[in-house]
């Protein structure tokens, strides 16, 4: 009821009011749909009028897909609809098809004939601008048959109304509009009264079907995914008018209960007339409901919010016609929890034996009750589901599923309250069996259980089943849960759990579970009993290809004792230092070693791999590791430790006393430290070291600690290291470790060098208090195109000079800068921040730099290139000039440069763009550039480059950069200036962090120093293609076979590291067999020779360059090597790869050198450059040559130059059969010589006999 007199509006539920008198007055109060604004903004045509929408969903969120449908259409083809929220790229569409079909149609905007007033139209597409813009209005995509956008088929505009909070007021223009919004709006506050004690509904402004997509039912489905809607976004309620029948119905069946209904006939004026005369409806009604309640929210998530599902397993299955099924087990995306959730009413419900006896399916509360259980317990994140394709296309089909939780000792119950008598007891009777484990397993404080395995018939008799409970042996692992126990009801369930491991811990006949009266919860089932399975998580195989299971966890205190005589026992013998020393037969040293590791362990910190004991008894400690938290401001529990052993205090106080330095590395006040990383010796060669390493992941989040820093001193603890994400921090030989005598203090000790090894935990929390994590690394090729994306979407739009140039708008600079970044991005050293796709798929690049390094004596990769734009041409020269400076600033050679810092506008505010210049720390030292130079133009790069440490060298307005005429080239831009800032010697920290570290250990040594030696070591080779990239295919190629009836497929590529000893072996065999040269000297049976060669090839196949011809292999298997050509790049400046090995056979040795100083005087001499690409041997297989193998294969220089930055290319060939492919290859001939002319004659000896005419070919690649 609302005062004024005019004004009786009255609202019974089920009755009819005989006459609502509106006022004017009454259209003050009923515009919510404007509620949340608070300022004025301009949002589009005429929407200034508006104040800012107070945005529901997160900005930055993706669009929420709620569910996927399908309908059968009239000509009997399937259509699939996406029900979603509306994507902002979409909201004019949207704005449309409400002008197009709700004013067309709505009975209120038929009567008002409101499609053909513009004033209506205008207020009515303002009206649902302002309420898209809160982003949860919601609409059913198809897709388009003619290809483009999918079509809006139909849709709902969303609001929700906040009873603490007042409405605003829209200035309609017409007056039609503003009387049928007021209805719209004012009426739907009854639910207020309705729903006693809620303070907030969601409401709607239009429901509207595409009449090509009307009868289908459509209407209902929009209408119930307000059920969803409400949970996520805290919403107890909705209500809405519905004033048509045709919504009217829907609404009921989609469980909307009636509050109010209103004749039309009884809505007048003051002077009595309709408002809408002739309305095609006779009454509108006021229809709402409750929401579920949000109890997502209240499970603790056990996946990290933000991470992408994780893929666990792909699997290959063999159908009953003998087709190929592949499936992906992994975990299921929150975009299919709806789907997993019917997946599980569908089928569960139907076949599992207590529900089948209890006609769950039939039972609506009881399917209530479960459903919100495996929504509580997918919301934890670690539910896994097998996909397989959709032969129809469209979203994988679920196959099997199994909905997982984790329960903790310690922690309450998730206590939910069942309406359904039935489902309560079977989830009491299953849960509580499961908690066994805790007593099976003795020490366990958590445990991995599930409340639903699920195969679709369709693909059942696969072993679906068992693949699925398999996984369990990963999901572990990963999060930190040391067992699984599961009630099992159905033989089936438990014959594959038999199969993968779980052994039975107890079984129940269900005709023993009975109420106070004795009466069978169950009667009638169809199985007899119910068996609790349990299992300790496997996660190994040993050498027999048995499971070994092993748990890693923090050290009970009762096995702290057990842990010390681990250490005793294979640390003390087997560390370098320690064996070095003897320490295990010195009983002084034992002693200290040992107070040493109860005071760690009495941190509580330290962890363990335990597996069972064989004998029985208590677990046995596979492997370990001494944990402590070192602080910068506190003392650490051994760091007051008096120790009487003076070489255990160098052992295990000065060396890893070193690790410290990572409070300078990375501005940290506190690390996680280790004493000792020990592995039984009976169960080394499994991995263990580089899992129990990996832990520390767990561990840092854990108790808030951001880094950790490691001396390793053994190559296998090295290797654990990095495989597990330590990097390098700095080295030193063990030799260099003298006291002030020069005498070593370990002398003889099997390890070269110890390595302190740092792993920085990073982690930024986001404006709601979320963590983001970041990985800021080189960008992979594959993800180029998508960078090339990012700095037209965002650097473009943002960048002061570009957005002063409208250059995002002008398609000629576009294609000019893109093409710079290609080039740039080709140099392989740009970086950018990666954080993990919320929806999945490929990770999202935050922020990124695009880099390149200039030399003073060489044109860079985009020195020549020919601009098609005047604006962009002008601008690249202007900034790139002037950071040339650096030149004569630091007397460089070389300086690392930049073309564009750009940060995604959804990670702005986070410090990312200084987290990325600070990286220029590292990749200086890692390509020896001695500076880097950047012009930065706007003020909030200029502040992150100060931030990261660069200083500003000079400064210019930009309104004096004028062109000859004095015209502005950036005129009225919005930054006064740009900044040329630098910084140098970053080259060199790498060698300063390693000083440093020498630093420390000669201070901590008693005046120790430093002592030169120049060992000879076989060095690797430095790598071209970087690590961790995949292998590159340079060609497929087809030929006709010799007999013409079939042809042979090769592929050109580069050789994977799996297939570096093939290779070697591939050229002893044939290359030292057939080469001339070789030949002569027999040196395919000179294992002198032969030793030498392979280790040479072995060094150029670390370049990673080297390329083979692979063909198929009919007998399956690996594919077989036809061809060979290994490769590598030599640099002038450098040693080549010759010089630092040392040859075991002189004849091998000369004639390398021999063959090397010839190419080395023709290339110099002919071009200057200072590096080159050469060969140590092409090779095809006799059974392969004929079909120009060789000359494809040296073709294929061509593409491996420009992608590796190598000028040009020059080898020796030394057979009539090489010098023609490289003649027909297009290489050019420098040289022609007899060998034995290129010998001295004090060297004749070795190569009498060798009369070999060799060629020196070449040939530009750039």
């Amino acid at each position: 009821m609302l005062d004024g007199g005019l004004v009786n509006i009255e609202q019974r539920s089920a009755h009819n009011v005989e006459k609502v008198y509106v006022s004017r007055t009454f259209e003050q109060s009923i515009y919510n749909l404007t509620r949340l604004y608070t300022k004025k903004v301009s949002i589009g045509t005429h929407r200034s009028r508006f104040t800012e929408v107070s945005r529901i969903k997160p900005s930055g969120q993706p669009p929420k897909v709620w569910k996927v449908i399908e309908k059968t259409g009239r000509d009997g083809k399937p259509m699939k609809f996406t029900i979603q929220e509306i994507p902002e790229d979409r909201y004019e569409d949207a704005v449309q098809h409400m002008c197009t079909y709700f004013l067309a149609d709505e009975p209120m905007c038929y009567c008002l004939n409101a499609k053909d007033d513009p004033l209506f139209v205008q207020d009515m597409g303002m009206t649902v601008r302002t309420v898209l813009a809160e982003g949860i209005s919601i609409a059913a995509f198809i897709d388009n048959p003619n290809g483009g956008k999918p079509i809006i088929a139909g849709m709902n505009v969303l609001g929700t109304d906040n009873k603490n909070e007042p409405d605003y007021i829209y200035e309609f223009k017409s007056e039609n509009c503003k009387f049928m919004c007021a209805i719209l709006a004012k009426a739907t506050k009854v639910v207020y009264e309705r729903y006693h004690g809620i303070d907030k509904y969601l409401y709607a402004i239009g429901l509207s079907v595409d009449p090509a997509y009307r009868g289908y039912g459509l209407g209902k489905d929009i209408l119930k995914t307000r059920d969803l809607i409400g949970p996520m976004y805290g919403v107890p309620a909705t209500s809405q008018v519905f004033s048509s029948i045709f919504s009217q119905k829907p609404a009921a069946e989609a469980g909307f209960e009636e509050f109010s209904k209103t004749n039309f006939s009884s809505l007048v004026d003051k002077n009595g007339k309709e408002y809408f005369p002739g309305i095609s409806t006779k009454e509108f009604k006021v229809m709402g409901k409750r929401l579920p309640e949000n109890v997502i929210e209240k499970m603790p998530r056990i996946k990290p919010s933000g991470q992408p599902p994780k893929v666990w397993k792909l699997i290959e299955k063999t159908d009953k016609d003998g087709k190929p099924m592949k499936f992906t087990i992994q975990e299921i995306p929150e975009d299919r929890y709806e789907d997993a959730v019917q997946h599980m009413c569908t089928y569960f419900l139907v076949d599992e034996p207590t529900c089948q006896c209890l006609n769950a399916k039939d039972d609506p509360v009881f399917v209530r009750d479960i459903r919100t259980r495996w929504r509580l317990l997918l919301a934890e994140g670690i539910s896994i589901a097998a996909f397989t394709d959709n032969p129809n296309g469209g979203k994988p089909i679920i196959a099997g599923m199994n909905v997982l939780g984790i329960h903790s000792k310690n922690e309450k119950d998730n206590i939910y309250e069942f309406k359904s008598e039935k489902c309560k007891y079977r989830s009491e009777i299953v849960a509580n069996a499961t908690k066994v484990v805790y007593e099976r397993y003795h020490g366990i404080d958590k445990y991995l259980y599930d409340i639903g395995l699920s195969v679709d018939p369709a693909y059942r008799g696969y072993g679906l089943g068992k693949d699925i409970l398999k996984i369990r042996d990963l999901i572990g692992p990963m999060y930190g849960v040391p067992a699984t126990s599961t009630g099992f009801t159905s033989i089936i369930s438990q014959k594959s759990a038999a199969d993968v491991g779980f052994e039975e811990f107890s079984k129940t006949n269900f005709t023993d579970l009975v109420d106070k009266n004795g009466k069978e919860y169950y009667p009638g089932i169809s199985t007899k009993e119910f068996k609790v399975m349990v299992w300790k998580l496997v996660e190994k195989t040993d050498k027999n290809g048995k499971p070994m299971k092993f748990t890693i966890q923090e050290i009970p205190e009762d096995r702290y004792e057990d842990a010390v005589q681990h250490m005793c026992t294979y640390f003390l013998a087997d560390e370098p230092t320690c064996h070095c020393l003897n320490a295990k037969d010195d009983p002084v040293f034992v002693r200290d070693a040992s107070t040493i590791w109860r005071l760690l362990l009495a941190e509580g910190i330290s962890i363990a791999a335990f597996t069972d004991n064989p004998n029985g008894g208590k677990p046995i400690i596979a492997g370990m590791n001494a944990l402590g938290i070192g602080s910068k401001s506190e003392k650490d529990s051994i760091s007051s430790y008096e120790y009487k052993s003076e070489k255990c205090k160098i052992t295990f106080d000065i060396i890893p006393s070193a690790t410290k330095m990572v409070y300078e590395r990375y501005g940290v006040d506190k690390y996680l430290y280790a004493i000792g990383l020990s592995v039984d010796p009976d169960y080394r060669g499994y991995g263990l070291g580089k899992d129990i390493l990996k832990i520390r992941d767990l561990i840092g989040p854990m108790y808030g600690v951001p880094a950790t820093s490691t001396a390793f001193t053994s190559i296998m603890a090295q290797k654990s290291a990095a495989g597990a994400g330590f990097e390098e921090f700095s080295k030193e030989n063990f030799t260099d470790l003298v006291d002030k005598n020069g005498k070593e203090y370990f002398p003889g000790i099997n390890s070269k060098e110890f390595k302190i090894m740092v792993w920085k935990l990073v982690e930024k929390t986001d404006k709601n208090g979320k963590p983001m994590k970041f990985t800021i690394q080189e960008i992979p090729e594959d993800r180029y195109e998508d960078a090339v994306q990012h700095m037209c979407t965002y650097f473009l739009a943002d960048e002061p000079t570009c957005h002063c140039l409208n250059a995002k708008d002008d398609p000629v600079f576009v294609r000019d800068i893109s093409t710079i970044w290609r080039l740039l991005l080709a140099e392989g050293i740009s970086i950018a921040a990666f954080t993990d796709n919320p929806n999945g798929g490929k990770p999202i690049i935050a922020g990124m730099n695009a880099l390149g390094i200039d030399s003073k004596s060489e044109k860079d990769s985009i020195s020549g290139f020919e601009f098609k734009s005047e604006k962009c041409k002008n601008t690249f020269d202007i900034i790139a000039s002037a950071t040339k400076v650096v030149y004569e600033r630091y007397g460089v050679d070389k300086y690392l440069y930049a073309i564009g810092l750009s940060v995604d506008p959804d990670y702005r505010g986070y410090g990312l763009g200084k987290d990325i210049l600070k990286i220029r720390d590292l990749i200086g030292p890692m390509y020896g550039v001695p500076a880097t130079s950047t012009a930065f133009t706007s003020i909030i790069s200029q502040k992150s480059a100060a931030g990261a440490g660069f200083e500003e060298f000079s400064k210019k307005n930009f309104t004096d950069l004028v062109d000859k005429n004095g015209k502005e080239y950036f005129p009225g831009i919005n930054s006064k200036e740009f900044k040329i800032m630098e910084v140098r010697n970053n080259c060199k920290k790498r060698i300063k962090e390693n000083r440093n570290l020498s630093k420390i250990l000669k201070n901590l040594l008693y005046g120790l120093h430093k002592r030169c030696q120049n060992n000879k070591v076989i060095e690797k080779m430095p790598r071209i293609r970087p690590s961790g990239h995949p292998p590159k295919v340079w060609q497929l190629i087809e030929i006709m076979d010799k007999d013409e009836k079939s042809s042979i497929k090769f592929t050109i590529q580069e050789i994977p590291e799996d297939r570096y000893e093939d290779a070697v072996q591939y050229m002893c065999t044939h290359f030292l067999a057939d080469e001339p040269i070789c030949q002569c000297l027999n040196a395919k049976n000179d294992p002198l020779f032969v030793q030498d060669i392979s280790a040479l090839w072995r060094l150029s196949l670390a370049q990673g360059i080297s390329i083979a011809a692979f063909i198929d292999n009919p007998d399956g298997g690996k594919p077989i090597i036809v061809a060979i050509n290994v490769l590598g790049v030599e640099v002038n400046s450098q040693r080549g790869s010759i010089s630092h090995y040392q040859f075991k056979s002189e004849k091998c040795k000369k004639t390398l050198e021999i063959i090397s100083n010839a190419k080395k005087k023709v290339l110099y001499k002919r071009f200057g450059f200072d590096k080159y690409l050469y060969a140590n041997g092409l090779s095809t297989h006799p059974d392969y040559r004929g079909y120009g193998l060789g000359k494809n294969m040296l073709k294929i220089r061509e593409l491996i130059g420009p992608m590796y930055g190598i000028p040009t290319t020059v080898s020796v060939f030394t057979s009539i059969f090489s010098q023609q492919s490289a003649a027909k290859a297009g290489y050019e001939e420098y040289l022609t010589k007899n060998f034995s002319d290129l010998v001295d004659k004090d060297e004749e000896g070795y190569f009498s006999g060798t009369d070999v005419t060799l060629k020196i070919m070449g040939k530009r690649l750039l």
